[in-house]
Protein backbone atom coordinates (compact mmCIF):
# COMPACT_ATOMS: atom_id res chain seq x y z
CA UNK A 1 0.00 0.00 0.00
CA UNK A 2 1.30 3.40 -0.68
CA UNK A 3 1.80 4.36 2.72
CA UNK A 4 4.26 1.53 3.12
CA UNK A 5 6.04 2.38 0.24
CA UNK A 6 6.42 5.75 2.15
CA UNK A 7 7.97 4.91 4.96
CA UNK A 8 6.89 7.96 6.62
CA UNK A 9 4.37 8.40 9.12
CA UNK A 10 1.06 10.21 8.10
CA UNK A 11 -0.60 12.38 10.53
CA UNK A 12 -4.15 12.86 10.90
CA UNK A 13 -6.07 15.45 13.26
CA UNK A 14 -10.03 15.14 14.18
CA UNK A 15 -12.10 17.79 14.46
CA UNK A 16 -16.09 18.46 15.02
CA UNK A 17 -16.52 16.20 18.64
CA UNK A 18 -16.90 16.75 21.93
CA UNK A 19 -14.08 14.47 22.10
CA UNK A 20 -13.73 10.87 23.85
CA UNK A 21 -13.91 8.43 25.67
CA UNK A 22 -17.72 8.48 26.71
CA UNK A 23 -18.75 11.57 25.72
CA UNK A 24 -22.39 11.46 24.71
CA UNK A 25 -23.40 11.90 20.86
CA UNK A 26 -23.55 10.35 17.49
CA UNK A 27 -20.65 11.71 16.49
CA UNK A 28 -18.76 10.64 19.59
CA UNK A 29 -19.92 7.17 19.76
CA UNK A 30 -18.94 6.98 16.13
CA UNK A 31 -15.20 8.14 16.49
CA UNK A 32 -14.72 6.13 19.60
CA UNK A 33 -15.18 2.87 17.65
CA UNK A 34 -13.48 4.43 14.69
CA UNK A 35 -10.81 5.41 15.23
CA UNK A 36 -8.83 3.12 17.95
CA UNK A 37 -9.57 0.33 14.97
CA UNK A 38 -7.67 2.54 12.36
CA UNK A 39 -4.81 2.97 15.10
CA UNK A 40 -4.69 -0.60 15.03
CA UNK A 41 -4.37 -1.23 11.82
CA UNK A 42 0.01 -0.68 11.73
CA UNK A 43 1.53 2.43 12.69
CA UNK A 44 1.74 4.77 9.74
CA UNK A 45 -0.90 6.48 10.78
CA UNK A 46 -0.93 8.86 13.83
CA UNK A 47 -4.13 10.09 14.97
CA UNK A 48 -4.60 13.00 17.47
CA UNK A 49 -8.61 14.15 17.80
CA UNK A 50 -8.78 17.43 18.93
CA UNK A 51 -11.43 17.09 21.96
CA UNK A 52 -12.99 20.41 23.70
CA UNK A 53 -11.92 21.09 27.26
CA UNK A 54 -14.93 20.67 29.46
CA UNK A 55 -16.00 17.48 27.89
CA UNK A 56 -12.60 15.71 28.40
CA UNK A 57 -9.69 15.75 30.10
CA UNK A 58 -6.80 17.80 30.81
CA UNK A 59 -4.03 17.20 29.00
CA UNK A 60 -2.76 15.70 25.90
CA UNK A 61 -2.88 11.96 26.92
CA UNK A 62 -2.92 8.24 24.88
CA UNK A 63 -6.44 6.66 24.70
CA UNK A 64 -5.98 3.05 23.19
CA UNK A 65 -4.05 3.92 20.37
CA UNK A 66 -5.51 7.70 20.02
CA UNK A 67 -3.87 11.02 21.12
CA UNK A 68 -6.60 13.19 22.73
CA UNK A 69 -5.44 16.60 22.98
CA UNK A 70 -8.05 19.15 24.78
CA UNK A 71 -8.42 22.71 23.37
CA UNK A 72 -10.25 25.68 24.49
CA UNK A 73 -14.02 25.77 23.84
CA UNK A 74 -16.75 27.78 24.90
CA UNK A 75 -19.60 26.50 26.27
CA UNK A 76 -22.62 27.83 24.10
CA UNK A 77 -25.46 25.76 22.03
CA UNK A 78 -24.49 28.33 19.07
CA UNK A 79 -21.10 29.10 19.36
CA UNK A 80 -19.35 26.21 20.59
CA UNK A 81 -18.90 24.06 17.64
CA UNK A 82 -17.68 27.20 14.92
CA UNK A 83 -14.86 28.37 17.85
CA UNK A 84 -13.42 25.14 18.27
CA UNK A 85 -13.37 23.66 15.47
CA UNK A 86 -11.41 27.04 13.96
CA UNK A 87 -9.30 27.03 16.49
CA UNK A 88 -8.83 22.56 16.03
CA UNK A 89 -7.71 23.86 12.52
CA UNK A 90 -4.96 26.66 13.07
CA UNK A 91 -3.67 23.55 15.97
CA UNK A 92 -3.76 21.01 13.61
CA UNK A 93 -1.30 23.59 11.31
CA UNK A 94 0.71 24.63 13.00
CA UNK A 95 1.17 22.86 16.02
CA UNK A 96 0.44 19.26 14.90
CA UNK A 97 1.50 19.57 11.62
CA UNK A 98 -1.18 17.59 10.21
CA UNK A 99 -1.20 15.94 6.64
CA UNK A 100 -5.40 15.17 7.14
CA UNK A 101 -7.86 16.92 8.71
CA UNK A 102 -10.92 14.95 9.52
CA UNK A 103 -13.84 17.32 9.89
CA UNK A 104 -17.27 15.82 11.43
CA UNK A 105 -20.40 17.30 11.04
CA UNK A 106 -21.85 20.02 8.66
CA UNK A 107 -21.75 22.32 11.83
CA UNK A 108 -17.78 21.98 11.34
CA UNK A 109 -17.89 22.41 7.68
CA UNK A 110 -18.53 26.01 7.73
CA UNK A 111 -14.15 25.69 8.40
CA UNK A 112 -13.51 23.01 5.63
CA UNK A 113 -12.20 26.58 3.46
CA UNK A 114 -9.84 27.45 5.91
CA UNK A 115 -8.23 23.99 6.61
CA UNK A 116 -7.90 24.28 2.33
CA UNK A 117 -6.12 27.50 2.45
CA UNK A 118 -3.96 26.64 4.86
CA UNK A 119 -2.69 23.97 2.79
CA UNK A 120 -4.41 21.04 4.60
CA UNK A 121 -6.07 17.84 2.81
CA UNK A 122 -9.41 17.68 4.27
CA UNK A 123 -12.11 14.53 4.88
CA UNK A 124 -15.49 15.50 5.88
CA UNK A 125 -17.74 13.17 7.51
CA UNK A 126 -21.54 14.08 7.09
CA UNK A 127 -23.43 12.48 9.59
CA UNK A 128 -26.67 13.74 8.85
CA UNK A 129 -28.89 16.92 7.73
CA UNK A 130 -28.05 18.88 10.89
CA UNK A 131 -30.48 21.87 9.69
CA UNK A 132 -33.33 20.01 10.01
CA UNK A 133 -33.11 19.28 13.76
CA UNK A 134 -36.14 21.43 15.72
CA UNK A 135 -33.68 23.16 17.93
CA UNK A 136 -32.04 25.21 15.59
CA UNK A 137 -33.37 28.77 14.66
CA UNK A 138 -33.21 30.16 11.35
CA UNK A 139 -30.10 31.64 11.37
CA UNK A 140 -28.40 28.72 12.36
CA UNK A 141 -30.48 26.26 9.75
CA UNK A 142 -28.52 28.53 7.08
CA UNK A 143 -25.27 28.60 8.48
CA UNK A 144 -25.53 24.73 9.04
CA UNK A 145 -27.00 24.15 5.16
CA UNK A 146 -24.20 27.31 4.26
CA UNK A 147 -21.50 24.47 6.52
CA UNK A 148 -22.92 21.73 3.91
CA UNK A 149 -22.59 23.28 0.75
CA UNK A 150 -19.37 24.55 1.86
CA UNK A 151 -18.17 21.08 3.29
CA UNK A 152 -19.44 19.45 0.09
CA UNK A 153 -17.44 22.13 -2.45
CA UNK A 154 -14.39 22.08 -0.20
CA UNK A 155 -13.37 18.66 0.99
CA UNK A 156 -11.06 16.55 -0.85
CA UNK A 157 -13.22 13.67 -0.05
CA UNK A 158 -16.82 13.39 1.59
CA UNK A 159 -18.23 10.56 3.38
CA UNK A 160 -21.74 10.01 4.31
CA UNK A 161 -23.15 7.56 7.00
CA UNK A 162 -26.47 7.18 5.04
CA UNK A 163 -26.95 6.31 2.14
CA UNK A 164 -29.95 8.35 1.23
CA UNK A 165 -27.73 11.23 2.75
CA UNK A 166 -25.00 9.82 0.14
CA UNK A 167 -27.95 10.30 -2.71
CA UNK A 168 -29.31 13.78 -1.29
CA UNK A 169 -25.47 15.41 -1.53
CA UNK A 170 -24.80 13.76 -5.11
CA UNK A 171 -27.94 15.07 -6.85
CA UNK A 172 -27.46 19.29 -4.66
CA UNK A 173 -23.33 18.68 -6.01
CA UNK A 174 -23.54 17.08 -8.72
CA UNK A 175 -20.00 17.96 -9.36
CA UNK A 176 -18.57 16.65 -6.29
CA UNK A 177 -20.64 13.18 -6.60
CA UNK A 178 -17.21 11.59 -7.16
CA UNK A 179 -15.95 12.86 -4.03
CA UNK A 180 -18.91 11.31 -2.11
CA UNK A 181 -18.39 8.39 -0.54
CA UNK A 182 -20.76 6.06 1.51
CA UNK A 183 -19.45 4.46 4.70
CA UNK A 184 -22.40 3.92 7.00
CA UNK A 185 -21.94 3.95 10.88
CA UNK A 186 -21.29 0.65 12.79
CA UNK A 187 -22.24 -1.43 15.35
CA UNK A 188 -20.66 -2.95 18.44
CA UNK A 189 -21.98 -3.49 22.10
CA UNK A 190 -19.58 -4.56 24.85
CA UNK A 191 -20.55 -7.35 27.13
CA UNK A 192 -21.71 -5.52 30.12
CA UNK A 193 -19.29 -5.29 33.13
CA UNK A 194 -21.69 -5.92 35.78
CA UNK A 195 -24.79 -8.33 36.44
CA UNK A 196 -28.07 -7.14 34.17
CA UNK A 197 -30.30 -8.05 36.84
CA UNK A 198 -28.17 -5.19 38.94
CA UNK A 199 -28.40 -2.26 36.69
CA UNK A 200 -32.09 -3.18 36.04
CA UNK A 201 -32.79 -3.19 39.84
CA UNK A 202 -31.75 0.42 39.96
CA UNK A 203 -34.78 1.07 38.21
CA UNK A 204 -37.15 -1.64 39.65
CA UNK A 205 -37.21 -3.54 36.07
CA UNK A 206 -37.03 -7.16 34.83
CA UNK A 207 -35.29 -8.74 31.82
CA UNK A 208 -37.91 -7.98 29.11
CA UNK A 209 -40.39 -6.02 31.48
CA UNK A 210 -39.65 -2.45 29.57
CA UNK A 211 -39.54 -0.37 26.46
CA UNK A 212 -36.09 1.33 26.12
CA UNK A 213 -35.36 4.58 24.01
CA UNK A 214 -31.69 5.99 23.52
CA UNK A 215 -30.60 9.63 22.86
CA UNK A 216 -29.43 13.29 23.73
CA UNK A 217 -32.68 14.44 25.31
CA UNK A 218 -33.88 17.14 22.18
CA UNK A 219 -36.54 18.30 20.69
CA UNK A 220 -35.23 16.37 17.43
CA UNK A 221 -35.40 12.96 19.38
CA UNK A 222 -39.44 13.59 19.91
CA UNK A 223 -39.45 11.27 23.21
CA UNK A 224 -42.34 13.59 23.80
CA UNK A 225 -44.53 12.04 21.07
CA UNK A 226 -43.07 8.53 22.77
CA UNK A 227 -44.39 9.30 25.58
CA UNK A 228 -47.77 11.00 24.70
CA UNK A 229 -48.11 7.31 22.96
CA UNK A 230 -46.92 5.32 25.80
CA UNK A 231 -49.52 7.18 28.08
CA UNK A 232 -52.48 6.19 25.46
CA UNK A 233 -51.72 2.48 26.22
CA UNK A 234 -51.79 2.05 30.09
CA UNK A 235 -51.24 -1.70 30.23
CA UNK A 236 -47.94 -0.94 27.88
CA UNK A 237 -44.59 -1.76 30.13
CA UNK A 238 -42.69 0.79 31.79
CA UNK A 239 -40.69 3.07 29.33
CA UNK A 240 -37.00 3.71 30.80
CA UNK A 241 -35.10 6.88 28.76
CA UNK A 242 -31.09 6.65 28.59
CA UNK A 243 -29.70 9.71 27.59
CA UNK A 244 -29.04 13.28 28.78
CA UNK A 245 -29.06 16.57 27.45
CA UNK A 246 -26.02 18.93 26.31
CA UNK A 247 -27.28 22.27 27.39
CA UNK A 248 -30.36 22.12 29.54
CA UNK A 249 -33.12 24.57 28.63
CA UNK A 250 -37.08 24.72 29.30
CA UNK A 251 -37.87 21.88 26.84
CA UNK A 252 -35.82 19.22 28.60
CA UNK A 253 -36.96 20.02 32.09
CA UNK A 254 -40.80 19.91 30.37
CA UNK A 255 -39.44 16.51 28.97
CA UNK A 256 -37.97 15.55 32.70
CA UNK A 257 -40.67 16.90 34.14
CA UNK A 258 -43.00 13.92 32.93
CA UNK A 259 -40.75 11.14 35.45
CA UNK A 260 -43.15 8.91 36.84
CA UNK A 261 -43.47 5.08 37.55
CA UNK A 262 -44.13 4.30 34.45
CA UNK A 263 -41.61 6.63 32.47
CA UNK A 264 -38.04 6.85 33.96
CA UNK A 265 -35.17 8.91 33.02
CA UNK A 266 -31.70 7.15 33.26
CA UNK A 267 -29.40 9.64 32.27
CA UNK A 268 -26.61 9.42 30.83
CA UNK A 269 -24.82 5.81 31.07
CA UNK A 270 -21.66 3.87 30.07
CA UNK A 271 -21.98 1.98 26.73
CA UNK A 272 -21.28 -1.10 28.82
CA UNK A 273 -24.57 -0.65 30.92
CA UNK A 274 -26.75 0.38 27.69
CA UNK A 275 -25.39 -2.77 26.10
CA UNK A 276 -27.17 -5.05 28.90
CA UNK A 277 -30.34 -2.84 28.64
CA UNK A 278 -30.65 -3.07 25.19
CA UNK A 279 -30.29 -6.65 25.37
CA UNK A 280 -32.79 -7.20 28.02
CA UNK A 281 -35.39 -4.64 26.74
CA UNK A 282 -38.85 -5.72 25.86
CA UNK A 283 -38.72 -3.55 23.02
CA UNK A 284 -36.67 -0.67 21.30
CA UNK A 285 -38.20 2.50 19.77
CA UNK A 286 -36.64 5.46 17.81
CA UNK A 287 -39.18 8.06 17.00
CA UNK A 288 -36.67 10.49 15.86
CA UNK A 289 -37.27 13.60 12.92
CA UNK A 290 -34.25 13.68 12.28
CA UNK A 291 -30.50 11.11 12.44
CA UNK A 292 -28.02 10.37 10.51
CA UNK A 293 -27.56 6.68 10.51
CA UNK A 294 -28.78 5.58 14.24
CA UNK A 295 -26.41 4.49 16.14
CA UNK A 296 -28.57 3.71 19.19
CA UNK A 297 -30.80 1.12 16.39
CA UNK A 298 -27.82 -0.21 15.01
CA UNK A 299 -26.85 -1.32 18.86
CA UNK A 300 -30.59 -2.49 19.29
CA UNK A 301 -30.12 -4.06 16.15
CA UNK A 302 -26.72 -5.88 17.01
CA UNK A 303 -28.39 -6.50 20.38
CA UNK A 304 -31.25 -8.83 19.16
CA UNK A 305 -34.43 -5.99 20.58
CA UNK A 306 -37.53 -5.57 19.05
CA UNK A 307 -37.64 -2.27 17.31
CA UNK A 308 -40.07 0.38 16.24
CA UNK A 309 -38.45 3.29 14.34
CA UNK A 310 -39.78 6.34 12.73
CA UNK A 311 -40.10 6.64 8.82
CA UNK A 312 -37.79 8.61 8.15
CA UNK A 313 -34.77 8.61 5.74
CA UNK A 314 -32.00 6.84 7.62
CA UNK A 315 -34.00 4.98 9.30
CA UNK A 316 -35.65 3.92 6.71
CA UNK A 317 -31.79 3.02 4.98
CA UNK A 318 -31.67 0.01 7.88
CA UNK A 319 -33.87 -2.15 5.68
CA UNK A 320 -35.49 -3.29 8.68
CA UNK A 321 -39.27 -5.34 8.02
CA UNK A 322 -42.53 -2.62 7.11
CA UNK A 323 -43.72 -3.49 10.35
CA UNK A 324 -41.16 -2.36 12.22
CA UNK A 325 -41.60 1.41 11.16
CA UNK A 326 -44.67 3.92 12.02
CA UNK A 327 -44.93 7.83 10.37
CA UNK A 328 -42.86 10.34 12.30
CA UNK A 329 -44.75 12.25 14.58
CA UNK A 330 -47.72 10.15 14.17
CA UNK A 331 -48.58 9.62 18.38
CA UNK A 332 -51.84 7.17 17.13
CA UNK A 333 -50.25 5.14 14.89
CA UNK A 334 -47.31 4.32 17.32
CA UNK A 335 -49.79 3.92 20.55
CA UNK A 336 -51.46 1.60 18.08
CA UNK A 337 -47.91 -0.55 17.51
CA UNK A 338 -47.15 -0.39 21.39
CA UNK A 339 -50.51 -1.96 22.49
CA UNK A 340 -49.25 -5.06 19.93
CA UNK A 341 -47.79 -6.88 23.14
CA UNK A 342 -49.09 -10.43 23.27
CA UNK A 343 -49.25 -11.69 26.96
CA UNK A 344 -46.83 -14.47 25.95
CA UNK A 345 -44.71 -13.06 23.75
CA UNK A 346 -44.06 -9.57 24.38
CA UNK A 347 -43.85 -7.79 21.31
CA UNK A 348 -41.84 -10.22 18.83
CA UNK A 349 -43.34 -9.35 16.20
CA UNK A 350 -41.33 -6.55 16.10
CA UNK A 351 -38.18 -8.15 16.77
CA UNK A 352 -36.12 -8.14 13.10
CA UNK A 353 -35.21 -11.70 11.70
CA UNK A 354 -32.40 -11.63 9.37
CA UNK A 355 -28.37 -11.72 10.31
CA UNK A 356 -27.61 -10.45 7.11
CA UNK A 357 -28.89 -6.42 8.54
CA UNK A 358 -25.97 -7.30 11.27
CA UNK A 359 -23.46 -7.82 8.98
CA UNK A 360 -24.00 -4.79 7.16
CA UNK A 361 -22.72 -2.65 10.26
CA UNK A 362 -19.34 -4.26 11.15
CA UNK A 363 -16.84 -1.30 12.58
CA UNK A 364 -13.99 -2.95 11.61
CA UNK A 365 -14.71 -3.12 7.89
CA UNK A 366 -16.16 0.85 8.39
CA UNK A 367 -12.57 1.23 9.78
CA UNK A 368 -10.70 -0.04 7.57
CA UNK A 369 -12.46 1.99 4.36
CA UNK A 370 -12.20 5.29 6.32
CA UNK A 371 -7.98 4.65 6.58
CA UNK A 372 -8.11 3.95 3.39
CA UNK A 373 -9.42 6.77 2.05
CA UNK A 374 -7.23 8.81 4.85
CA UNK A 375 -4.33 7.26 3.35
CA UNK A 376 -4.85 7.92 -0.30
CA UNK A 377 -5.77 11.57 0.68
CA UNK A 378 -1.96 11.76 2.44
CA UNK A 379 -0.46 10.26 -0.34
CA UNK A 380 -2.06 10.15 -3.94
CA UNK A 381 -3.94 13.82 -3.28
CA UNK A 382 -0.31 14.81 -2.40
CA UNK A 383 3.53 14.64 -2.32
CA UNK A 384 2.87 12.65 0.52
CA UNK A 385 3.65 13.61 4.42
CA UNK A 386 5.26 17.16 4.56
CA UNK A 387 8.40 17.01 6.98
CA UNK A 388 8.03 18.17 10.38
CA UNK A 389 8.60 21.62 11.11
Amino acid sequence: MADAAEGKRVKLCVTGLRGLPGVMGGVETHSEQLYPRIASMGDALEIVVLGRRGYVEDGRREWRGVVVQPLWAVRNKYLETLLHTAASIFHARFREHADVIHIHAVGSGLLTPLARMLGMRVLATHHGQDYKREKWNAVAKFALRTGEALSALSANRIITVSASSARALAARFPSRSKAILHIPNGASLPEPTRPVAEILAEFGLTPGGYILAVGRLDRGKRFQDLIAAHAKVPDAPPLLIAGGADHEDRFTRDLTAKASERVIFAGRRSLEDLGALYRACGLFVLPSAHEGLPISALEALVAGAPMLLSDIGPNLDLGLPPECYFRMGAVDELAGKLAQRDSHLGYEVFRPKSNDLVRQYDWNEVASRTRDVIMELAIRDGSGPRPRA
